[in-house]
């Protein structure tokens, strides 16, 4: 085979040899194996980060739920309570009182690593109780819930002010 290059015949041309022709089996299985190794590391930091998401996302919809009630009674000009159930980590909002008004709202968490723990909210009588009561006026009754994960040691902790009735996550911004 004769080849012109600038204008010279060269004898012979390029003929690939063996090795060129493409990966070997054990260079295809390196490969894998240091692929695998990244996506196993990979894989257990990914976990632990949608863990954390469900948390701050099951604290954003405790904060919101509540944030609704209040904005709901004075819009409305009537008391909402809001009754939490750490059993079932869950939530009823109720128009006018706790158990008794009418049921306008069930929600729960819905991340399975997620609970609610510690609802306790200063009553007018002195007494705690899991319900978190917002008046017409903009007062509510002033404490608190834990949002946490079993796997974490982060907390978020949704707070409701009783003079303004104000709803916050501590953690969370």
């Amino acid at each position: 085979m004769h080849t012109s290059i600038l204008g010279r015949t060269v004898r012979g041309g390029y003929r690939p040899s063996g090795r060129d022709g493409g990966f070997t089996l054990i260079e295809l299985s390196v490969t894998m194996v240091i692929f695998s190794v990244l996506l196993a590391l990979s894989i257990g930091g990914f976990t632990k980060y949608r863990q954390a998401q469900d948390q701050r996302g099951s604290a954003v919809q405790v904060e919101e739920v509540l944030r609704n009630a209040q904005s709901r009674a004075q819009a409305e000009g009537i008391t909402y309570c809001v009754n939490f159930d750490v059993a079932a980590r869950s939530w009823k909002v109720f128009r006018s009182m706790c158990g008794t008004g009418t049921l306008v709202v069930k929600g729960a968490t819905t991340n399975a690593g997620v609970t609610l723990t510690a609802p306790a909210f200063l009553q007018t009588d002195g007494t705690t109780t899991v319900n978190a009561q917002f008046t017409p006026r903009g007062t509510a009754t002033p404490g608190s819930v834990k949002v946490t994960r079993p796997t974490g040691n982060k907390v978020y902790t949704v707070h409701v002010e009783g003079l303004t009735s104000r709803v916050s996550v501590n953690g969370l911004r």
